[in-house]
């Protein structure tokens, strides 16, 4: 009888703590609430400035200035200037979402041509090829050849990039992709490597 008593008395305990802890959630008129001002100019050189100031009846007080261009966005806080990732306008930190057939496969195909043969025990002459690497080990090292959502984890983005631990040279051996082709492919493993 008194086990049965003072587990009662535990789930008691616990319903009337749960209700205490939500007492203030869900009020719209809670004092912690955030409130944000926000001020917009655009200037004619297409260039997009945000001011704005935020506000908590806590301790804390934001202050920040954002400014994007569509390439990279920079933020100016009291702390001083912090850069992040370049962000698309979907807000993905992984840039523009290319696709393999249409933007990533002609850099391989032209890029890598080398391969098409079976060159160093890696054959790729379609993009079906190219696709089946994901989530395979490299000869050389173990490392996968491509990492879906991870380039700086793909090993063929290592070799294009010429990147410290690779087994023989930079790939393509007539010299390095130019970067803009190597961020297409790096934007497209970011975005998961997809058929598409």
């Amino acid at each position: 009888m008194k086990r049965i008593i003072g587990i009662r008395g535990l789930l008691f305990a616990f319903a009337l703590a749960c209700s205490f802890a939500t007492i203030n959630c869900g009020d719209n008129n809670n004092n912690n609430e955030k409130t944000t001002e926000k001020t917009t100019e655009e200037k004619t050189t297409g260039e997009e400035k945000t001011t704005g100031e935020e506000k908590t009846t806590g301790e804390e007080k934001t202050t920040g200035e954002e400014k994007t261009t569509g390439e990279e966005k920079t933020t100016e806080t009291d702390g001083g200037t912090k850069e992040t990732a370049p962000v698309d306008e979907g807000g993905s930190s992984c840039g523009s979402d290319p696709s393999l057939k249409t933007d990533v496969w002609p850099i391989i195909q032209a890029g890598c041509s080398c391969h098409a043969g079976g060159t160093g025990g890696v054959k790729f002459s379609s993009a079906a090829e190219f696709l089946a690497l994901v989530g395979v080990d490299s000869t050389c090292n173990g490392k996968k050849q491509i990492v879906a959502g991870k380039p700086d984890e793909s090993y063929i983005m290592m070799k294009m990039d010429g990147a410290a631990g690779i087994c023989g040279q930079v790939m393509p051996t007539s010299g390095a992709l130019p970067q803009a082709d190597r961020d297409k492919v790096r934007a497209w493993i970011c975005n998961g490597a997809k058929d598409n």
